[in-house]
């Protein structure tokens, strides 16, 4: 499954995270600002 998960805040990159753990590809769409949480997912995911 493929997911697009629009928004970068703590709901979106809760959301793509649990979705990554169930095995959907996810792609995270956010505004271009340093500091949200979607930021911190990459390094959640190793």
């Amino acid at each position: 499954m493929r997911v697009i998960v629009v928004g970068g805040g703590v709901l979106g990159a809760s959301a793509a995270f649990h979705l990554a753990g169930l095995g959907a590809e996810t792609r995270l769409v956010a505004r271009a600002a340093l500091g949200l949480p979607a930021d911190l997912a990459p390094y959640a995911l190793r």
